[in-house]
């Protein structure tokens, strides 16, 4: 099987064409985080809108809450990304929690020993890994978006996502290659494509529900 280098690790390429009914359950991975191939030292606003192609509205008025290593983030640019950066994204949040921690809400000042302070985050510029996990309403509209130009997850987790998936999510999987090239549902499900370690650059497209190629047929 081809890889390919990414520092360290290995890379296995999937890509994936299912029914548009069944990429709900991908927005699991991106809660739980994916990364992204990135230029670091960059404001968050250029890593989101610049290099995911985001659109800066959505930016402004869609994502209520950004969270960068942990901390909340008031001014999204000015905030700087680092090398293993962890980018959490969210709609508004219900209650108290939600207006305590919006992005330049009423409570900033009063949090600010806990925000994410711009002079704590500065790196030198080059590439680097992110991770970004998506929540609520944020994975719902940005997940086809990303997923369709290609998100990187750890083997170990894309390997636990298939296991939990049932006999009809793999019913409406209708492509499958593996580095260009075709492979079975049965491969998929066992888990029999990658070499390990590796990150796998995982592509999801999808068409309306019974249209487009099917995947090969399991073997017997």
């Amino acid at each position: 099987m081809d890889t390919q280098n990414l520092g360290d690790r290995a890379q296995v390429k999937l890509d994936l064409t299912c029914d548009a009914q069944i990429l709900p359950p991908f927005f699991l991975l991106l809660q739980q985080g994916v990364r992204f191939e990135a230029r670091v030292g960059a404001t968050v606003e250029e890593f989101l809108c610049t290099q995911l192609g985001i659109e800066r509205r959505y930016l402004k008025e869609r994502i209520n809450t950004i969270f960068l290593d942990g901390k909340p983030v008031d001014d999204a640019e000015t905030a700087v990304i680092r090398d293993g950066s962890t980018l959490a994204l969210s709609a508004a949040l219900p209650g108290l929690v939600g207006a305590a921690f919006r992005k330049g809400g009423f409570y900033a000042r009063l949090r600010e020993g806990i925000s994410h302070a711009d002079e704590e985050s500065k790196g030198a510029a080059g590439r680097g890994l992110v991770t970004v996990k998506l929540y609520n309403l944020v994975a719902k509209e940005l997940g086809p978006q990303l997923l369709g130009t290609g998100v990187l997850v750890e083997t170990d987790d894309l390997e636990q996502f298939f296991a939990g998936r049932p006999d009809g999510f793999w019913s409406r999987c209708r492509h499958a290659a593996v580095d260009d090239r075709v492979s079975s549902v049965s491969d998929l499900r066992q888990g029999v494509w990658w070499q390990r370690p590796a990150l796998v650059r995982l592509t999801v497209s999808t068409v309306p529900a019974g249209e487009g190629p099917s995947a090969k047929p399991e073997s017997p």
